[in-house]
């Protein structure tokens, strides 16, 4: 059998169909049988990983991102603390994000990104390119490197038009019914 990867961004989860494993260096054994390896495990490594499953395959899971919740991947707004004051969740929010592009220059961080909030003690940037060009920078873009990814502080929700309010030349019909594939639902 095939071993396919698939990269989103990280390395450490493992997540079985039903089970979810963390192993360190000394810690359980190693994983030989599965046949899709899946790196990341926010909203779009989990998507991966549940067609996979839904389709036969093993999976492996890994992610670097530490855990930030008890159990791993918990959306943290679940948490009692932002349920009694929701606007602390906007810190944590802050905190977790990390820039998708490094800055091409010394200038400032965007207004959007605190850069107190955005370095752990200890780190520092790699890959600057002075030769980068800054106009295809994604210069606020970021992510968040922990288990559950964007999904452990975003709800993955997004707005869906109803059929009276879509253009059918904007978005074709056979494009509306493959949503049906991830099982979305109009309300």
């Amino acid at each position: 059998m095939n071993l396919k990867i698939f990269f989103r961004f990280s390395i450490i989860f493992f997540a079985f169909i039903d089970k979810s494993y963390t192993f360190s260096k000394n810690e359980g054994s190693p994983i030989k049988n599965f046949d899709a390896v899946i790196v990341g495990s926010g909203p779009v490594g989990c998507t991966f990983a549940r067609k996979l499953i839904e389709a036969g395959y093993k999976v492996a899971m890994v992610e670097v991102g530490a855990s930030e919740s008890n159990p791993p991947g918990l959306h943290l707004m679940n948490a009692y603390r932002y349920q009694v004051d929701p606007n602390a969740f906007d810190n944590i929010v802050n905190a977790h994000l990390h820039l998708f592009s490094v800055p091409t220059s010394n200038d400032a961080y965007p207004d959007t990104i605190d850069q107190i909030s955005t370095f752990e003690n200890g780190t520092f940037n790699l890959n600057q390119n002075p030769d980068q060009d800054p106009q295809l920078n994604l210069r606020a873009e970021a992510a968040t490197y922990c288990v559950g990814g964007m999904g452990t502080h975003w709800s993955c929700v997004t707005p869906r038009l109803r059929e009276n309010e879509r253009f059918s030349n904007l978005v074709p019909d056979d494009e509306m019914v493959r949503e049906k594939f991830y099982n979305t639902v109009f309300f």
